[in-house]
């Protein structure tokens, strides 16, 4: 994490509520234990619902102030649950913004789940809360704000609506911190300038400059009248949503003018290095337009002017970029420190797993034909280090590995005769490191019926784990995936919940084969003919499977000897995301895709794993989960298939019936207690031909209750037009290429590219902490998280061109599978994340 030092003198205030003419410091001491509102000058209200007051007291739960004194807390327990708190009268301490000058707002914050702010603005209606956001009156109010969000991102918020991430907060903005923001009302012609410090406890230390406010332009409209002009601010507002918020000692003052005009450096962040690289130039300014001045502050480096040169070893760099002013007409700059790390490429070996085969096991072949040899390899700092090469070595050949670039490398070889071999794999990295891994296996010319165990009595969690398949050409006409659903002691599951098994594909690509759906209080079981997914079940798979709250689940796949149709086959993945159905604006959200049979392929088909989900008096229609559709298929622009979404579930079609709840209600393409039947639509006309493949929703439908919907009216038109408990359609679609010669991936590019946002979503799976990036910011959007209900647990705006990356706190939702929603003018992204 970047760190940027600030060293200012600090002022000490009595641990009493003080007034003097030009500062004011509250720290809630002289306060009696209990409700805020009402004492010291205080309003409160609620927010939304729940009628819980911000409390006084010194601890909350196992939370403490700092200094062990009074504090205020809110302690509510979910999004909608809030209070908002607006103090005006603050005794002798005169609150006139209108002539400029510099503000300071001090405050210890202890972040909370939801949301919390704390700022200086405007009562707009004059109803003495400063509430901006709480209901449609209150949309004039609000100002400058400091707002910490454990689920979202803390962000720095300016009166004209701009957010501004706080990604350099200490301990990622966690637990109690002391925060200095200095307003300058009077820079930038009046438009006003913002800069943001921070300190952790015991709070003796140096400030910390927020990099993302220093020197910040506030767009201030002096003489506006509204929330934009400092001289309307008439209070301090507070507001807490959710979760355990505290505030303590928070201090207002009037700066001293000095005369000389204050003054910012803005330092780029510098990221990981190599030890090998060759000296780079520091990009430092000030908005003086003053030379900066860099200082070595520890690590491996010296610095020259600008140009930094690295030691050649490995360790921290710290810099510290200064500027003094000049004596007559900028002040000095608050200096900035940045950090970066060096790596030693000659340290880091490769991670190398052979995937295919597996050593100490056979290959089964009845013919003698091409073998695919698969391995997956990384390396650590994998964004300054790489895999240069992966070279297969067997019977003295060697065979250069293809690279997927998902980490997966593969390689066809075909052996000359039946018997014992030695395959030796190496990856190298970059700097020279090279990892060997040698296999010994056997080609055998015989198949036999087998059972692999994938998982065995599992509780709910998420099994991230590598499973031993058999390897092999030829040999089997089938393989059947057997699911059986049963109770922990403390009772079924009561609801139907999604559960997606995902494995691992010979490209690294993950392969979503199969989605189960819980039945309503009992124990079930279900099966897949899995056969068209044999390229992926074999060698050693990594694979995830996660259920949820109460199941222990066990799952076995049967081989069964026997001659196939075709010697190879091979999946691709052509959808695997969730769609909003009957969006108005996106009616069509599903990508073309472009396929290409020319290489080979004998036969080709199209697997569908579609169920739609979302229902209520919030969807037009009780869509998508209620309603009866018809998709269509098409190649180019002509339709060949009809995808009649629905499904009979009473009789339950595995029989796993009676169940609790509404199991007998017919559905879109599921049934409680079932396995999502697989739609099987067949292209082998189209082999030999390059095409356009098309998924179309049926068009007719058109849900009203949506944001996106302009004439959409709370009340009248929906309960609720910006509910996120909107209609949508979960789809894994996969190509099933199959032939008698090697065959790999025949889809070669994606239309509608505006769809492609660039998402990249880390780690994933994730133990709560989700980094959203993107590398084109694409404006506005609106990030929502869905569970396996279609339920939103989480929402938040995104302005992807002033913030390339989001941080997300999930860590305290159930484990399971999420989608990561982000809706753009450019249209709608979906991304599945695993929260373990």
């Amino acid at each position: 994490m970047k760190k940027y030092l600030l060293t200012l003198n600090c002022l000490f205030f009595s641990v009493f509520l003080m007034a003097q003419t030009d500062s004011v410091l509250i720290d809630f001491n002289n306060l009696n234990l209990g409700d805020l509102n009402g004492q010291a000058n205080f309003i409160t209200i609620d927010h939304w619902s729940g009628n819980q007051d911000f409390k006084v007291s010194p601890v909350v739960g196992n939370t403490n102030t700092p200094d062990g004194s009074n504090g205020i807390y809110y302690n509510g327990n979910g999004g909608g649950f809030g209070r908002s708190a607006t103090l005006k009268d603050f005794g002798d301490f005169e609150f006139d913004l209108s002539n400029g000058g510099i503000v300071e707002l001090q405050v210890d914050m202890h972040s909370n789940w939801w949301w919390m702010n704390i700022g200086l603005g405007f009562d707009a209606d004059g109803d003495g809360m400063i509430a901006n956001g709480l209901d449609a009156t209150e949309d004039d109010d609000g100002g400058v704000q400091i707002g910490l969000s454990n689920q979202s991102t803390h962000r720095f918020m300016t009166p004209a609506g701009d957010e501004f991430e706080l990604a350099s907060l200490p301990n990622g903005g966690g637990g109690w911190l002391r925060y200095r923001m200095l307003l300058n009302l009077s820079a930038n012609g009046g438009s006003g300038q913002a800069a943001l410090f921070v300190k952790a406890p015991p709070f003796d230390g140096d400030w910390i400059a927020i990099a993302e406010v220093q020197g910040l332009d506030l767009g201030l409209t002096p003489g506006s009248g509204d929330k934009r002009d400092p001289a309307t601010w008439d209070g301090l507002y507070l507001h807490a949503q959710g979760g355990t918020a505290f505030f303590d000692n928070i201090i207002i003052r009037k700066v001293p003018d000095s005369g000389l005009t204050p003054q910012f450096i803005n330092f780029e962040s510098i990221g990981k290095q190599l030890t090998t690289n060759a000296p780079f130039e520091l990009n430092a300014s000030a908005d003086s337009g003053l030379p900066i001045t860099f200082e070595v502050l520890e690590g491996p480096a010296t610095v020259n002017g600008n140009t930094i040169t690295l030691t050649g070893d490995e360790g921290i760099v710290k810099i510290q970029a200064s500027q003094d002013g000049d004596g007559t007409n900028w002040e000095a700059a608050p200096p900035v420190v940045n950090e970066f790390q060096v790596v030693d490429p000659s340290l880091y070996f490769p991670e190398l797993i052979v995937r295919n085969p597996v050593d100490q096991n056979t290959v089964m072949m009845p013919e003698l034909n091409a073998f695919l040899l698969k391995a997956s390899t990384s390396v650590e700092h994998d964004d300054v280090l790489g895999i240069e090469e992966v070279v297969f070595m067997i019977d003295g050949n060697i065979l250069d590995g293809k690279d997927w670039g998902t980490g997966y490398y593969t390689a066809w070889w075909t052996p000359p005769a039946y018997g014992n071999y030695i395959l030796t794999v190496e990856s190298k990295s970059t700097g020279g490191p090279v990892t060997t891994e040698i296999i010994d296996f056997e080609v055998v010319n015989m198949t036999e019926d087998m059972t692999v165990t994938v998982i065995e009595d599992l509780r709910a969690g998420v099994a991230d784990t590598n499973i031993v398949f058999p390897s092999f050409v030829g040999g089997f006409n089938n393989l059947k995936l057997i699911l059986q659903y049963n109770c922990p002691s403390e009772g079924c599951e009561p609801w139907d919940r999604i559960n997606q098994q995902t494995a691992q594909g010979p490209t690294g690509d993950w392969i979503d084969f199969m989605r189960y759906i819980t039945p309503y209080g009992v124990a079930c079981g279900d099966e897949y003919d899995i056969t068209d997914y044999a390229s992926v079940f074999q060698g050693l798979v990594r694979m995830r499977l996660p259920y949820e709250w109460r199941s222990v689940i066990t799952i076995r796949v049967e081989y069964t000897a026997g001659t196939p149709n075709f010697k190879y086959s091979w999946v691709d993945n052509v959808w695997n995301s969730t769609f909003p159905f009957g969006q108005i604006g996106n009616e069509q959200p599903v990508p073309i895709k472009n396929m290409d049979l020319t290489a080979g392929q004998e036969s080709a088909h199209l697997n569908i794993i579609n169920s739609g989900h979302g229902w209520g008096d919030n969807n037009t229609n009780n869509a998508a989960e209620f309603y009866e559709a018809t998709h269509t298929v098409k190649v180019n622009d002509n339709v060949v298939y009809a995808h009649h979404l629905w499904e009979d579930c009473n009789p339950n079609p595995t029989g796993c019936q009676p169940q609790n709840g509404t199991w007998f209600h017919n559905r879109a393409g599921w049934c409680p207690g079932a396995l999502v039947p697989i739609a099987q639509f067949d292209l082998t006309d189209y082999v030999g031909n390059t095409f356009d493949l098309h998924y179309q929703f049926f068009p007719a439908y058109v849900d009203l209750c949506s944001s996106s919907n302009p004439n959409c009216v709370d009340g009248v038109t929906c309960p609720d037009c910006s509910d996120g408990f909107n209609p949508h359609l979960v789809i894994d679609a996969h190509l099933i290429t199959q032939g008698n010669q090697p065959l790999e991936k025949t889809i070669t590019n994606v239309e509608n590219e505006f769809l492609d946002l660039g998402i990249e979503i880390s780690p994933n799976p994730s133990d709560g902490i989700l980094n959203i990036s993107t590398n084109d910011g694409f404006g506005e959007a609106i990030i929502s998280i869905v569970n396996n209900l279609g339920q939103q647990v989480y929402s938040s705006f995104w302005n992807s061109n002033f913030e390339d990356r989001m941080v997300l706190d999930l860590s305290n939702i159930p484990t399971g599978i999420y989608w990561v929603n982000i809706q753009t003018e450019k249209g709608f992204s979906t991304e599945k994340v695993v929260i373990r």
